[in-house]
């Protein structure tokens, strides 16, 4: 049984699953430019329509992520600002 992969985070299994979408729509491409069917071919060439599909899908899910981790920092850096701030001022 193979090894399975420990992540870090989010953002780490997005790009993970974005890399094997493209692959895997790059794939499909390939293989749509060496069948000489031209049925089979259309056939591919909508799989990898539908892979490049989920690979903007995760694209724009890793954006989101992202915008809300930089969200996150900016309220805990603003939050260590106030703190700091408040331990200038004596306490009664």
């Amino acid at each position: 049984m193979g090894r399975v992969k420990v992540y870090r985070s989010i953002t780490e299994v997005l790009e993970c699953a974005i890399k094997k979408e493209k692959d895997v729509h790059d794939y499909f491409c390939r293989c749509a430019e060496e069948v000489g069917d031209q049925k089979v071919k259309d056939y591919l060439l909508k799989i990898a329509q539908d892979e490049q599909d989920h690979l903007n899908r995760l694209k724009e899910h890793l954006s989101e992520v992202q915008a809300q981790i930089e969200i996150d920092q900016a309220i805990m850096e603003s939050y260590e600002h106030w703190e700091d701030q408040a331990s200038c001022y004596p306490t009664a």
